[in-house]
């Protein structure tokens, strides 16, 4: 078994080399960055440099400009707050909804500000600075963290994985016997104490009071997709499929779980209903 495996990570491999996946390519240029606010305010622009492509995170008392892996912290009036560094890029192209209902399904992210409070999550760390002075609070090492869910108890529902940083430095390297799971963590969102943390098959996808619930999935194959026995028999292929889990809000525990081996075009959930 072990010689099988080995011949098919590197028939994956060299599959994946061949098409171009045997390089990451970075954006290590210098960019000149100008912040204008719109509308009736008068504020003047504001400037810098960063190393690697910008991005503006707009927040509900601040604006956020990232750039590779430095965040610089704005006020409504274009004045610069503070700045800081992060351990790696911030991950993803984030979402920055005001509403959580309207987040992307696994979460708010990568940049959210709660209250007094700005979490930041780049490839490695999820971290959660003093919105007025820029000071770290905590910091969570974790790799792969993809959404934070709050509720109203003050706590943090955090999406992310059991990779391990290696994950990070060889992220295009195929190995049919990683077994990189989804995890979700609650967390005292105040002083990032960790309640509970479970490997539990999926994303967290829906926080609203008692009902919380994870979901993975894989919609119908494509009109020119085939599945490959030999890959499903691998794990270099899945098979299309919905599977759903509530959770205990108190440890996490599985309370039910749903399985259907169709795999849906979408899913929508409200409170203990299904569509």
């Amino acid at each position: 078994v072990s010689a099988t495996d080995e011949v098919a990570n590197e028939l994956l491999n060299d599959m994946q080399r061949d098409a171009g996946g045997g390089i990451v390519r970075e954006d290590a240029s210098r960019y000149q960055v100008k912040l204008h606010l719109g509308g009736d305010r008068t504020a003047p622009d504001w400037e810098t440099n960063v190393v690697g492509p910008a991005a503006v995170y707009p927040q509900t008392t601040v604006n956020i400009v990232g750039g590779g892996e430095t965040l610089f912290v704005l006020d409504q009036s274009n004045r610069l707050k503070w700045q800081t560094t992060l351990n790696y890029p911030v991950a993803g192209s984030g979402s920055y909804f005001e509403n959580d209902a309207d987040a992307a399904r696994t979460g708010l992210g990568p940049l959210v500000e709660r209250g007094d409070t700005l979490y930041a999550f780049d490839e490695g760390v999820l971290s959660a600075f003093d919105l007025a002075t820029g000071n770290a609070r905590w910091r969570l090492p974790s790799v792969g963290v993809s959404g934070l869910f709050f509720d109203d108890d003050g706590k943090l529902y955090v999406n992310t994985t059991t990779a391990s940083p290696e994950k990070i430095k060889f992220s295009k390297q195929i190995d049919v016997n990683d077994r990189t799971d989804d995890v979700v963590i609650k967390l005292d969102a105040r002083t990032g104490r960790e309640i509970w943390k479970h490997a539990v098959g999926g994303k967290l996808a829906y926080l609203s009071g008692k009902y919380i619930y994870t979901m993975s999935y894989l919609g119908p194959l494509d009109d020119n997709e085939e599945l490959s026995p030999e890959m499903v028999a691998i794990g270099a292929q899945t098979k299309p499929y919905l599977q759903l889990r509530r959770l205990n809000p108190k440890n996490g525990r599985v309370l039910w779980d749903y399985y259907d081996p169709h795999g849906p075009l979408d899913v929508k959930i409200h409170d203990n209903t299904f569509q």
